[in-house]
């Protein structure tokens, strides 16, 4: 009876174990599923930073253009102002024959002209009524 007792306790203690072994590899299999999990998640960090810096580079980059072209061109406008006041006519000066093609300076100097036409329309020479008269003097 000692025996079939002691191989009871035995075999309930194996059991014990082989639980224990499966919990344990339960375990070991959800770390490792956990760590391939981080590994992905800091890739996409990783990806994330990256583009958040290229971004953030680009940004900078499209900043300092944007402040270089915004102090070009106010200084354009002033030599297109001095320009008209010397010699009566809008002209921008910088556009030459290797930059002609550019959209944005030739957009620039059309709202340029556009202005100047509005502000032309409204000033009149008040003996003759004529518009096309810039310096307010009766031809």
């Amino acid at each position: 009876e000692k025996t079939t007792t002691l191989d009871k306790k035995l075999a309930q203690k194996q059991e014990e174990i082989a639980t224990m072994d499966a919990i344990n590899q339960t375990c070991k299999e959800r770390q490792n599923i956990q760590e391939e999990i981080n590994k992905q998640l800091e890739a996409e960090l990783d990806d994330y930073k990256k583009k958040n810096y290229e971004q953030k580079q680009q940004i900078e980059e499209s900043e300092v253009a944007i402040s270089k072209s915004v102090s070009k061109l106010s200084e354009r406008l002033q030599k297109v102002a001095v320009n008209y006041l010397k010699t009566g006519t809008i002209q921008d000066l910088e556009i030459s024959a290797h930059n002609l093609g550019s959209i944005g300076e030739i957009g620039e100097m059309e709202l340029i002209q556009l202005e100047y036409k509005k502000y032309k329309d409204m000033v009149k020479c008040p003996t003759c009524d004529n518009t096309k008269n810039t310096k307010l003097k009766c031809v």
